[in-house]
């Protein structure tokens, strides 16, 4: 177990790190107020991975990706990310939904079954209920 004054002494010397860094021009008075600018800096600088498309989309070309993911798999704008890949013209095979589908149209519990992505034609395989990781023929 870390000791708080170990945690407080780790947290101030990435705080004045970081501000060193440049994170904030703002004049601080103490160190209180210089954690908390610099967390509402580092918020505004938070990308989940489906937003750091610079990191993954060159991994993907000339690829062929299969996805798992639901309805929560969209980006900050709100488009879908397998939308957003398509767009991109990554070659996505398959999807691969967990519980309440790939759309999120199902209800918790509710059977999903194989079938297409009506917007894109894609086969969307089913990992709920029984098949709850995909088999080397899907």
């Amino acid at each position: 177990m870390i000791s708080i004054s170990v945690f407080k002494n780790t947290v101030l010397f990435s705080v004045l790190l970081m501000l060193s860094c440049g994170s904030s021009t703002k004049k601080i008075e103490n160190k209180e107020e210089k954690i908390e600018v610099v967390a509402e800096k580092q918020l505004e600088e938070i990308k989940t991975g489906a937003d750091n498309s610079s990191a993954y989309l060159p991994l993907l070309k000339d690829k062929k990706v299969g996805i798992i993911t639901n309805q929560t798999g969209i980006l900050s704008d709100k488009t879908h990310l397998v939308d957003f890949l398509l767009d991109k013209k990554i070659n996505v095979q398959k999807i691969y939904a967990p519980e309440h589908g790939f759309r999120g149209t199902a209800d918790a519990g509710e059977l999903i079954k194989d079938g297409k992505d009506t917007k894109t034609g894609l086969p969307i395989i089913s990992l709920y209920g029984n098949n709850k990781k995909p088999k080397p023929e899907q």
